[in-house]
């Protein structure tokens, strides 16, 4: 579209410029699919993907040359989208590593088997909406290459003479560098292509509400819960720490503590804290820590504490306990009242301070 330039004071409205754009046509250069272990899960429920990607080896017949799968992977552009291989894609280049291709044989769009190079990036996600897993969220863009030639070495470069293409520049992709500084065969040309990841959609299913119970806090898997108090000697009133430990497989950081103000044996013997715990994650266990109070000196243990689940292999909520957890509770202590007035009587006249 037209736009505005504002320069010495004077604004000046440039013209537009129609473009055609067409569609980049992939054919039968690249594949890409999502392969699912699953073909429905819960909510939260972990669901191990395997990205497959299928891409066929460039070849130059003039000089008789077949690019690597190294060098076919690095064609691959900056705006390709990973849906939810992102994260896995991350932790690659932040290691400085990449998916290593395989030569294998498949059929291209005639039927007829060629070479490609198959590239596996697997990643685990815990879908957090029900719904359906479809892949539109990953697109594969690559520069493909159509033209090798000789470029100049990095050394010579540096004095300019460059009369290669920008393309070439920007990949750098060169190949039988020249041990005396000499020339080099790099991609001199490509085209893009872009691939969207097929997949047969994997449904989601939304966590059941017949038999949920009061204290689910949304944990999907298989969990464990453990207590701890310290310390277990205290008078009424007196502040004891209680660590909750939840273990399980599922995704750690979406578990939430069980709602200690809302469970009625602990409540009515304990002053509890009713804001949500913060935890923090070891592994493959989590950890809550908030202070109680015993209300009386009839207190003689803290109940166990229920931790609520959903278990989507057995599609139902199981609820465990933690163990009590003895304590002693002595008295709390008192001032008397006439102490109290002793303390602030200086005889007559009332020579005692007030406020």
């Amino acid at each position: 579209p037209p736009m505005i330039v504002k320069a010495d004071g004077a604004q000046t409205l440039t013209r537009a410029q129609r473009l055609a754009v067409t569609k980049s046509e992939t054919g039968d250069l690249m594949f890409v699919e999502i392969e699912g272990k699953k073909e429905s899960i819960y909510v939260g429920q972990p669901l191990e993907l395997t990205l497959k990607i299928w891409i066929r080896p460039y070849r130059d017949a003039q000089r008789q040359i077949v690019l690597s799968e190294g060098d076919m992977w690095n064609l691959i552009a900056s705006e390709t989208s990973w849906g939810p291989f992102a994260e896995r894609m991350q932790e690659l280049a932040d290691s400085n590593q990449r998916p290593g291709g395989e030569e294998v044989l498949r059929e291209d769009n005639s039927g007829q088997s060629r070479s490609y190079y198959l590239y596996e990036i697997d990643a685990t996600i815990y879908p957090q909406r029900a719904g359906k897993i479809d892949g539109q969220d990953v697109q594969i863009i690559m520069r493909y290459p159509t033209a090798l030639g000789q470029s100049r070495s990095r050394m010579s470069s540096m004095f300019g003479d460059d009369a290669f293409p920008f393309s070439s520049r920007m990949f750098d992709d060169d190949f039988f560098p020249s041990p005396f500084g000499g020339n080099r065969l790099s991609v001199t040309s490509v085209r893009p292509i872009v691939a969207d990841a097929v997949v047969q959609p994997i449904r989601v299913k939304p966590i059941p509400t017949k038999g949920r119970p009061a204290d689910y806090r949304g944990a999907v898997g298989q969990y464990t819960i453990v207590t701890e108090a310290k310390p277990t000697r205290v008078k009424a009133g007196d502040p004891i720490t209680l660590h909750v430990g939840i273990a399980g497989n599922g995704p750690m950081d979406l578990v939430q503590a069980p709602p200690l103000a809302d469970l009625p044996n602990l409540a009515q013997s304990f002053r509890v804290p009713d804001e949500p715990l913060a935890g923090f994650v070891d592994g493959s266990q989590k950890v809550f820590s908030t202070s109680i109070r015993p209300r009386s000196q009839a207190v003689t243990e803290i109940p166990a504490i229920p931790l609520s689940y959903f278990d989507p292999d057995a599609e139902k909520f199981v609820t465990v306990y933690s163990e009590p957890i003895k304590i002693e509770v002595e008295k709390a202590d008192t001032l008397a009242l006439g102490a109290i007035v002793q303390a602030g009587d200086r005889g007559p006249g009332g020579g005692g301070d007030s406020e």
